[in-house]
């Protein structure tokens, strides 16, 4: 049994696809399986991932029958091997030491459920973007504690590249990380319920190209309708600080709502949302009646 499970991702990423899988087959580390799984895609896809498939045992594949995102994730995620899952789309990749380093950092580190990479945002062609795209400054980030990590999201959003993800399996049932209903934001409410209970860390080589397409089709994307989306799965992506039961725990993460402590005690639903009133970011949807 393969120690590392690569799922790979793919929806109509024909062009960029054999550099995506390519870069996994020349991975120093060997002790893995690539499942490919394709969305229904209606370009060349499926040919591309069908002659790899003849050519190399580690490949498994997976072929929808119609485009259904995420929503078949849990089903699939539950009947794999791996001790450690890695993510990759069909139209980024990695770099070749990119999985040794990271099972290397995991097997040595046990407090640690997961861990990413530092992050080349490369354009169409696979140069260095040069655009202003959010995504050029998003992903440069340090290391955290998990409180800090935990206000950084509350004060920022997500800054993480799940391209980059080597994650523990079990995380996935041991936090409910496979919640489904999430479209636009589902990494970023996977990475808040990781640090809700453990820590990750970043690798800060840039082992991971993640590329930002000239028409910007990414599923972040900026459009009338995917704000629209963004602001309601905010609203319940941020419902996860409201899980927060220890005292210690909301000190950590929030210092300033020393205020609300009296006597030892704490209504800590209602701190939360004060602070949250009090900042600067300007989805305060998410606030609900307690």
């Amino acid at each position: 049994m393969a120690k590392v499970t690569v799922w790979l991702t793919s929806y109509n990423h024909g062009i960029h696809l054999r550099e995506s899988i390519e870069s996994v087959l020349n991975q120093t580390y060997r002790d893995y399986e690539l499942y490919i799984v394709d969305d229904c895609s209606t370009d060349d896809s499926k040919a591309i991932i069908e002659k790899y498939q003849k050519t190399n045992k580690r490949i498994k594949t997976i072929f929808h029958e119609k485009n259904i995102g995420e929503s078949g994730l849990k089903w699939e995620i539950e009947h794999l091997r791996g001790e450690y899952i890695a993510i990759l789309h069909g139209d980024d990749k990695w770099k070749d030491t990119k999985l040794e380093k990271q099972v290397k950092y995991l097997d040595e580190h046990a407090e640690v459920e997961a861990c990413f990479t530092g992050v080349s945002v490369i354009d169409e062609n696979g140069n260095k973007y040069e655009g202003n795209h959010a995504y050029k400054r998003v992903f440069q980030e340090k290391n955290r504690t998990r409180y800090q990590w935990l206000r950084y999201f509350f004060d920022n959003g997500n800054c993480l590249c799940h391209p980059s993800l080597l994650i523990r399996k079990q995380a996935y049932f041991k936090y409910n990380l496979l919640s489904e209903g999430l479209n636009s934001l589902p990494d970023f409410d996977k990475w808040i319920k990781i640090c809700m209970n453990r820590d990750i860390y970043i690798i800060p080589e840039k082992l991971t190209c993640f590329r930002v397409h000239d028409s910007e089709k990414n599923a972040s994307g900026d459009t009338a309708e995917k704000q629209k989306r963004l602001f309601v799965e905010e609203y319940l992506v941020y419902q996860n600080y409201f899980n927060i039961t220890n005292i210690n725990d909301l000190l950590q993460i929030f210092p300033e709502a020393e205020r609300y402590v009296i006597d030892g005690k704490c209504e800590i639903s209602f701190a939360i949302a004060k602070i949250f009133l009090e900042g600067d970011r300007e989805s305060k949807h998410f606030i609900r009646n307690q």
